[in-house]
């Protein structure tokens, strides 16, 4: 029997979220100008088509999608709508270890917002939302195994960090079937293409890389150099709305001593996303700030531990407390809430050290030539900067007795160059300039 050649491509949409079906239409817009034709699947409201969706998609809501799926109609798409299978039951039990195991570890934990999976095993409401994320899960999988992959070349979808996205993922890679990941583009004019994810620091390493190899000077090094002079001036990156509490050079007490700062990353964003880790580094920020706290003399160091600050439309739940817990009571270290005040920027600049495991924060260091600063996790801009990523206790102890020379600007401007040219340009869609809301133009 002669084998299926593998000729059809499908785009699966997972979410009814408005800014999902824009990057799904203009990759379609994208592809169709290249000869490639996709079939659409349409698993918007597969698990989550509850009364309060149906009304709004009755009184013209979901308007990104409705448009979407009139542009897909217009070019001839074959769409399929799945929103049923009911008859997937809810998980009886929830444990860690079962959330673990599912695509929708990260979902959970991030609508619960807590990563204390204990709490949520526990809690009647997190339970709740616990079963309910698994069985999305549960239904995708229903969904997928019910259709003949055997000729798929190529499956797309959106982010794929969030529960049928993932499972989408976890679907194809069981089946050899390949994937590629959309996501936003670092202006909100453009999407991006991904083989691995958006959060694969080695994917993104190498797309930092091609592209300044493509560009040319001096329109490279230009632009560059104005996209880090202005991270310095504005002192704030875009997008980064969970540092409007924040209060400008509002700083701790300090003792006198060395001051070193640990900021501290978001963990539930990476849960189930995470790329493995080379053997003897640190496996994590936990043992990155472990290692810190060991090899820092306590007669000598207070160390400061600026956790991940939320948004002040946050909960009052600070879900990741837990982990850092230990640290607490130890004498030479400041735990700063993720609720404070205590301007970032300005605590760092008062720092003798500057760690972190692989926040963003560092660049705005970096951009600022500040040689204390070191990321001792994955980073994307590690290849560029390899003497300042100390992974391993060994290197840190090397670092801390080093003489700390200023960072050269040049080997930052492949990164800036990649946070301002990065992504395919919108065609289809209009971006309003005060908002950043994504409206379809006029139809083509």
């Amino acid at each position: 029997m002669t084998a299926k050649s593998k000729s059809r491509k499908i785009l699966i949409m997972c979410e009814s979220s408005g800014w999902q079906w824009g990057l799904g239409t203009e990759f379609i817009n994208y592809e169709l100008k290249n000869g490639n034709f996709y079939e659409v699947f349409d698993l918007s409201f597969l698990g989550d088509f509850k009364l309060s969706a149906r009304l709004r998609l009755m009184f013209g809501g979901f308007t990104m999608r409705k448009d979407a799926l009139s542009y897909f109609k217009q070019k001839n798409l074959k769409v399929i709508k799945y929103q049923g299978f009911k008859e997937i039951p809810f998980p009886k039990e929830i444990s860690h270890s079962l959330m673990k195991q599912s695509p929708a570890y990260n979902s959970i934990a991030e609508r619960c917002q807590t990563i204390d999976f204990d709490l949520i095993s526990r809690e009647a409401q997190f339970v709740r939302i616990a079963k309910q994320e698994i069985r999305k899960s549960d239904l995708v999988f229903s969904v997928l195994q019910s259709l003949d992959f055997s000729d798929v070349e190529k499956v797309v979808t959106v982010n794929g960090r969030f529960t049928k996205s993932a499972s989408v993922v976890k679907f194809c890679n069981e089946r050899g079937v390949k994937i590629e990941l959309l996501e936003g583009g670092h202006k909100n004019t453009s999407f991006q293409i991904f083989d691995f994810g958006p959060h694969s620091t080695s994917e993104i390493q190498k797309k930092i890389n091609q592209l300044w190899n493509s560009a040319v000077e001096p329109y490279r090094s230009d632009i560059s150099r104005i996209y880090l002079e202005n991270l310095v001036i504005n002192r704030r990156r875009p997008g980064s709305d969970f540092r409007s509490r924040i209060v400008w050079d509002s700083l701790p007490k300090f003792s006198g001593k060395k001051i070193c700062v640990f900021f501290a990353s978001s963990e539930w964003e990476y849960l189930g996303v995470r790329e493995e880790v080379p053997t003897g580094h640190f496996e994590n920020q936990i043992e990155a700030f472990k290692a810190l706290v060991a090899c820092l003399d306590s007669e000598i160091w207070d160390i400061y531990l600026r956790l991940h600050p939320v948004t002040p439309t946050h909960n009052n739940l600070d879900g990741e407390n837990s982990i850092w817990v230990p640290f607490r009571d130890i004498t030479n270290v400041v735990v700063i809430e993720s609720n404070s005040n205590i301007d970032s920027i300005a605590l760092g600049l008062k720092a003798d050290l500057i760690a972190s495991y692989g926040s963003g924060i560092n660049m705005e260091f970096y951009a600022r030539k500040l040689g204390n600063t070191i990321t001792m996790g994955l980073a994307p801009w590690n290849d560029l900067l390899p003497e300042r990523h100390i992974p391993t206790i060994k290197k840190l102890q090397k670092f801390i007795g080093s003489v700390k020379s200023s960072i050269e600007i040049e080997k930052l401007l492949p990164w800036a160059y990649y946070q301002v040219e990065s992504g395919i340009e919108f065609e289809l869609i209009s971006t309003d300039d005060k908002t950043g809301r994504w409206k379809m133009k006029a139809k083509t």
